[in-house]
Parts: C-alpha cells; structure tokens; sequence
C-alpha cells in the first residue's frame, strides 16, 4: 500500500464548519482512495486534535485510532454520527468495502496458501535431493519444483511412493514420473523408504517421515494445502491406500495402480478421500481378481459409495456414483499384455486429470 498521503491534523481541518469528526472521517476518506493501509493512521497523526475524544472523553487526543480504521464496522458505526458528510466519503467508504469483499472472494476460492508462500526460492524444473532428519534419522527425498515456480503461487503438491525395489535411488523409482503431466503446474515431493519398501504401519517410521516432510514442505514453498496428493505403484499404491485412510484430513486425491492388498484397517480410517485405483489383465503379482476387487471393496466402503444406481463406465474405468461429498472413486482395469509395471506413459495422464478434476 502507499504511503503518499498521511493523515495528520491538518487533514483534520478541512471542514471545520461542521466538526472534528467529518474531518476525521474526510481524511480516512482521502488515505483509502489514496490506498493508505490503517497502519499508517497512528497515534501521532492525532495530535493537536482538540474537541471530544473517541470515546466521548475531552482531550488524550493522541490515543491510537486503531478502532476507528477496522473494515468491519468502526467506519460504519462513525459514519452514522456524519451523516451529512461529503459525497466523496461515502464513495471512499463504498470502494472500500467493495475491495474487501473481492479479497474475501479469492481466499475463499478453495486456494489455502502454505506458510512458506511469499519465501524465496528457485525452481529448475529437476529433481534435486534433499535429507530429512525424523527421529533421529536421516530420511531421503527428492523435490521438483517448476522451472516457473513462483513464491506467491500456491501449487497442488503430489507426492509419488515408489513401488518395492532395490534400484537407487529409491524415491525416483517406479516409474512414476507425474511431473510429464503436472509440467509447471505442481510441486512433484518423491520420498525413498528405509528399506526396500514401506513398512505400511499407521504410527510407523514411514507415517512420522509422510507428517514431517509435509510440515517440511509447506513451511518452506508454496503450497496450495488443499490440494495435497498421493500417488503410488504396487507398495507404494498400497501406502498410499494406508494414507487415504488415516491422513484423510490433509490429502484431497489418492491414485495407485497394481497393489496387491492393504494394510488400511478400516475401523482405523477417518475422512473419505477421492481416489482412482488402476489394474491390468497381465498382472500376474497384483491381479485385478483377487487384488484388485480386494482394494475395489475397500475404497467403496472407505468413501461410502452406493452400489446402485449402476456406476458410469467410461472406456477402462467405473466411476462410481453415490459415493460421500468430495469423495469420489473410479477402478479401471486395463487388458494387455505388460505384467507388473508402472504403465507411466499411459497412467500419468489419467492420473494428473483425476486430481486437477478435484
């Protein structure tokens, strides 16, 4: 905001014929046109303020005039003591009101910004490694933000879990490269297990390193919080499936393709998540029966999906109909020839659509 125009008691005296308190209401009137913020009426800029104090006292003119510059009300409730004040102050008054209430309508977009918006930082559109101490231990991951990436946009942010392996590093294994997708749109987070896989425990390591490295990110980037993902192959679809049931208070959309069961105890779940389950004819490690109709049945009753009225099949995939608010889930099953893979050619699309579809 500027600082061109300071109201001090000179402004106040603009219109003496008809008292202080239009004077008063005159300049608030000329600092809001003018784009003064109300940190910059101070105490010092009433002095020499003579007449009735704010409160109907005389004198201590010099009190600060914090009550009088709120937008919600302290300008009304004044106003209505000058009712014959100048034109220009009611259309102060009305500009005023109009820019608050279109600010309110862009934070109640559904966009919450993280902490870390507004901070420093530079994008190169890669992965880069990054070490997260979690109870002593040394946690890896690695991190994408857009080449573009803007400190005062807040992005979706996906966190991809890779799939049982021994390939290093872990946490860019799996093939689940979401980024092709997501392109400068998304903050892309891919965490490495401890050991070759997750150990899909609901207060384990691995859930302590999910919480950290969301506390992590947010505090330190951009974040759009209501919009956080999970995304996972074979284990990592299953941890993901583990996440969806008990951090369904800060995760929007789960997706995972090929998990061969879960480790999610129903009766420990909270909030339904959206979610998109995939399988494949070839799968002989996680097929779609019994696998897949396993993890099909968890997800309906996870997200109170109804069975009837029949579920819309569009192409490979059931959405389902009748499922909680916000909460919705799409099973596809996919014949070819490719056994237990990621697919990420064909995979990463329908993923990234699902969640930007949320």
């Amino acid at each position: 905001m500027g600082s061109a125009v300071r109201c001090r008691s000179k402004y106040l005296a603009v219109l003496p014929p008809v008292g202080w308190r239009v004077g008063l209401l005159y300049c608030l009137g000329l600092a809001l046109v003018a784009g003064c913020s109300s940190g910059e009426i101070r105490a010092e800029d009433a002095q020499g303020v003579s007449g009735a104090g704010l409160d109907g006292s005389i004198g201590d003119a010099a009190e600060p005039l914090a009550d009088e510059t709120t937008p919600d009300g302290g300008l009304q409730d004044a106003s209505a003591d000058a009712s014959d004040a100048e034109p220009e102050l009611d259309a102060a008054l009305s500009d005023s009101d109009a820019t608050l209430a279109d600010a309110e309508v862009v934070e109640g977009d559904g966009v919450v910004p993280s902490a870390g918006c507004g901070l420093a930082a530079a994008g190169t559109g890669a992965y880069e490694e990054h070490t997260l101490m979690v109870d002593g231990a040394a946690r890896q991951y690695f991190l994408r933000l857009p080449e573009s990436y803007d400190p005062e946009r807040a992005y979706p942010l996906v966190v991809r879990f890779h799939g049982y392996t021994v390939v290093e590093p872990r946490g860019l294994a799996g093939g689940l490269e979401i980024e092709q997708a997501s392109g400068e749109d998304a903050i892309v987070a891919a965490p490495s297990a401890a050991d070759n896989a997750w150990d899909f425990l609901v207060d384990g390591p691995d859930m302590s390193f999910f919480d950290a490295l969301l506390v992590r990110l947010q505090d330190d980037y951009c974040i759009d919080t209501q919009r956080v993902f999970a995304f996972g192959f074979s284990a990592g679809s299953e941890f993901s499936a583990l996440l969806a049931c008990v951090r369904g208070d800060v995760l929007r959309g789960v997706a995972g393709s090929a998990a061969i069961g879960t480790y999610a105890p129903l009766e420990s779940c909270g909030e339904p998540v959206a979610s998109w389950l995939a399988y494949y004819s070839s799968d002989a490690t996680a097929p779609p029966d019994p696998s897949g109709e396993l993890m099909r049945a968890h997800y309906l009753e996870l997200n109170r999906c109804e069975e009837p009225p029949a579920p819309e099949v569009v192409g490979d995939c059931t959405w389902y109909q009748g499922c909680a608010e916000g909460a919705p889930f799409t099973y596809c099953v996919t014949q070819d020839n490719n056994g237990h893979n990621p697919r990420s050619a064909t995979i990463v699309p329908q993923v990234w659509e699902f969640f930007t579809g949320l």
